[in-house]
């Protein structure tokens, strides 16, 4: 298991990873040894060869960001699970790494919480789950200020939405290097 942690919220999940991985320079990993140096386990568990499945979640307040790996590396022998930079991937694992790298750089994430909170991450406009999402709320202008921030540089949108009936309420964050440029919200419905 990893955990990444910023004061502000957490950055996208490619600059968490790259921050992982720097631990091979910085501090340093020893390939030659037979278990990480201190301050590189996180960077042997993200390369750990045995490794078929990861998971990554954010806390509600984005401050914190975990990601759980199948099975757990750390444990058993380092020399034939991690790898220098530069190492050929064996063809039986191609596959999870694609399916790793896809999920670190996903154009738009949906969650619904326990507590029925939907949220819509988005990294491009226009996008077609941004509709979908906002065509419960008619009338809005939500479209055009998100349209507006991806124009002011925008790299990430989050979109909450919570159905509460009559009433659906929705909030919209824009950021740059998880930076919050505007954000708005409203309530449409009776009641």
């Amino acid at each position: 298991q990893n955990l990444y942690w910023n004061p502000c919220s957490c950055p996208h999940p490619n600059v968490i990873v790259s921050s992982w991985l720097s631990e091979a320079e910085r501090p340093g990993y020893d390939f030659g040894a037979t278990a990480p140096a201190p301050g590189t386990e996180q960077f042997s568990q993200v390369v750990w060869k045995a490794t078929r499945q990861v998971a990554m979640a954010l806390s509600e307040d984005e401050k914190f960001c975990v990601a759980n790996y199948f099975p757990a590396g750390n444990a058993g022998n380092f020399k034939e699970n991690v790898f220098p930079k530069g190492t050929a991937v064996p063809k039986a694992f191609a596959g999870a790494l694609a399916a790793a790298k896809g999920a670190a750089t996903a154009e738009a994430t949906f969650v619904t919480s326990p507590e029925g909170v939907e949220t819509l991450k988005v990294r491009r406009f226009p996008h077609p789950t941004i509709d979908e999402i906002l065509d419960s709320c008619p009338g809005n202008d939500f479209k055009e200020k998100i349209e507006e921030a991806f124009q002011q540089g925008a790299d990430l949108v989050t979109i909450d939405r919570v159905h509460k009936p009559p009433r659906i309420h929705i909030r919209v964050i824009a950021s740059k290097n998880s930076k919050i440029l505007t954000q708005f919200r409203r309530g449409f419905g009776g009641g």
